[in-house]
């Protein structure tokens, strides 16, 4: 196979999953739903080294050698080269990458997204489950949306586990101070690493993110 062609069948594998290579980061992203399911969509990420060997043994035969060039000419040609990405619910500068405006999602996910984030570059990696979903409905409130109950569910099932966290509840909430209570905790940690999220930290968390988004 000549260059081009190769260009075409690297082309079409990522034209199919809309996706987009961040300099950056290094990385090749995409959404998707492997179930089919709306609950279920997230972010793929990948090195380029990974798309070459999944587009080489899926697409191709084992004597044509995809190479990196040839994706990132794919992509190049596609338009779909960014220098990071970024999530803003503003309109953002064409050569940066916007998770919300890619992904279409709702206000609901975005809140929960930054909440993820936030949360994580305070330090907090276990909490009480009621903590997280109060400060996500106080946020919302600031930002005058709602969201349904299910939906909230849904988003905090979806972008937390996305994050690293375990959303524990159910049968499987922690005893915390004598009494089984749900939670949202790295893996590895104990009931006694859940901490409380101060009021005033909390207040601070949604300025940050009802700035971000309003």
């Amino acid at each position: 196979m000549k260059d081009g062609e190769f260009i075409d069948v690297c082309t079409e594998w990522l034209g199919k999953r809309k996706a987009a290579y961040l300099a950056k980061e290094d990385k090749v992203v995409y959404y998707t739903s492997h179930t089919g399911r709306k609950a279920d969509y997230c972010w793929m990420r990948m090195t380029l080294p990974e798309v070459v060997r999944t587009i080489q043994v899926t697409q191709l035969p084992p004597s044509e050698k995809l190479k990196k060039d040839h994706v990132i000419a794919a992509l190049q040609e596609m338009d779909r080269v960014f220098e990071f990405g970024i999530k803003s619910r503003m309109p953002i500068q064409g050569n940066l990458f916007n998770y919300f405006t890619e992904a279409g999602e709702d206000m609901g996910d975005m809140v929960m997204s930054m909440l993820v984030d936030e949360c994580f570059a305070r330090g907090y990696m276990a909490m009480l489950y009621m903590d997280v979903m109060n400060l996500f409905r106080f946020t919302l409130g600031k930002l005058n949306t709602q969201v349904g109950k299910k939906e909230g569910i849904t988003a905090m099932h979806k972008h937390w586990p996305a994050g690293g966290y375990e959303v524990r509840v159910d049968k499987y909430r922690p005893s915390i101070q004598g009494r089984k209570q749900s939670a949202i905790m790295m893996p590895g940690l104990k009931p006694r690493d859940v901490v409380r999220i101060p009021e005033e930290e909390a207040r601070q968390i949604a300025i940050k993110i009802y700035g971000a988004l309003r």
